[in-house]
């Protein structure tokens, strides 16, 4: 990147990482391959024991600190927490809180008390997926954000209202800030179709229907299973992995059994390989009920996958032409088995249109660098 180096290295801290391979994981990691280490540094604050990439971040010189999460404890969190920054905020120019609600902006406060001069809060959601009590807490600490933020960002427009409140182009620092990939990363590799089809034993003759998302209800994994189903009973050979972990498995899994295709569906947990099953499958299937803006979305897209999605997407995601969308509303196997049929036949674009647009890390790797340095 031709960035003119600063007379210090501005220190990041990053709240909001979680243990399952999700979204914000997944682009803070391509975050910090494309910054220059010599302008930016990263480390962690996680409620989690551990955090997805650890050890490949550790390994680029990043520090992972962890607190007792508030779920827990409150009063253990609340100490922790209290002799994190009364350790560490001086070391900080910068606090980046990455959430899907605004259920918890301790990390914030205590920033702001503890003199951290910039801090970010990011938002990454359009509705609550959190449950009602989080949804509670986030319709009560949504007008505290504006008092103890310096920097509002958001993954789009659509999802700002529900986030910070109607007001929220007013606020000062507000930015779209659109999630970006690494293009590379998830690009189409035919070595790597035949490797993970081998290891899943599914032969070229079968069909891979692939969703990635974490097993919750606003993902709608419901609608996938059903529309297996449908297909099994059209008699078409087709294998569904679901990639992710949630407390709706079990439930899922019983969904599978009752449908009578446990035999044709996998549900893979947290997987590591996720750009391997891209390039695996033969069809990307995104039925969420609302999203920020997806990152597995746009990987799938970089992939060349040909992709069937709900209408509640952000439609500017949407940047290939093999792209169906179905209603959000309707939830019939039907409609989704007819939306994948023709997808399916569409097949996958060899010409994906997200390398080089703003949904690239390489694009907005430099936009990022300045925007927390400045």
């Amino acid at each position: 990147m031709d960035t003119t180096t600063p007379s210090r290295v501005t220190n990041v801290l990053v709240v909001g990482m979680t243990a399952n391979i999700g979204g914000i994981e997944t682009l803070m990691r391509a975050i910090v391959h494309s910054c220059d280490p010599t302008v930016v540094h990263f480390d962690f604050l996680s409620n989690e024991p551990s955090i997805a990439y650890e050890d490949e971040l550790t390994s680029l010189g990043c520090n992972s600190y962890h607190v007792t999460a508030r779920r827990v404890s409150r009063s253990n969190f609340h100490r922790e927490l209290r002799a994190f920054f009364e350790k560490h905020a001086r070391d900080y120019d910068v606090i980046w809180e990455n959430q899907n609600s605004a259920a918890n902006i301790d990390y914030l406060v205590y920033a702001k008390r503890y003199g951290i001069p910039k801090r970010i809060i990011h938002c990454h959601n359009a509705q609550n997926g959190e449950g009602v009590l989080r949804g509670i807490m986030h319709t009560i600490n949504r007008p505290t954000l504006a008092s103890v933020a310096t920097d509002f960002w958001t993954v789009s427009d659509e999802s700002s209202e529900w986030f910070f409140g109607k007001n929220y182009k007013q606020l000062s620092g507000y930015r779209v800030f659109t999630n970006a990939i690494d293009v590379d990363t998830a690009a189409y590799d035919d070595d790597a179709r035949k490797r993970c089809r081998e290891e899943l034993g599914v032969d070229e003759g079968t069909a891979i229907l692939l969703n990635v998302g974490r097993l919750v209800p606003q993902k709608n994994q419901r609608v996938v299973l059903s529309c297996a189903a449908e297909l099994m009973h059209r008699g078409i050979d087709a294998i569904t992995l679901i990639a992710g972990e949630g407390p709706l498995r079990r439930e899922l899994e019983a969904q599978a059994q009752e449908l009578g295709i446990s035999n044709r569906v996998r549900f893979l947990g947290m997987v590591g390989n996720v750009a391997e099953l891209y390039s695996a499958a033969d069809l990307f299937l995104f039925p969420s009920l609302f999203e920020g803006l997806s990152i597995a979305l746009l990987e799938a897209q970089a992939n060349g996958l040909p992709v069937v999605t709900s209408s509640a997407i952000v439609r500017s995601s949407i940047v290939n032409e093999n792209v169906i969308c179905v209603n959000v509303d309707d939830r019939s196997p039907v409609e989704w088995a007819n939306a994948t049929e023709r997808a399916l036949k569409i097949g996958r674009t060899a010409h994906s249109a997200v390398p080089g647009s703003e949904f690239d890390i390489k694009v907005q790797a430099e936009t990022i660098q300045q925007l927390l340095i400045s």
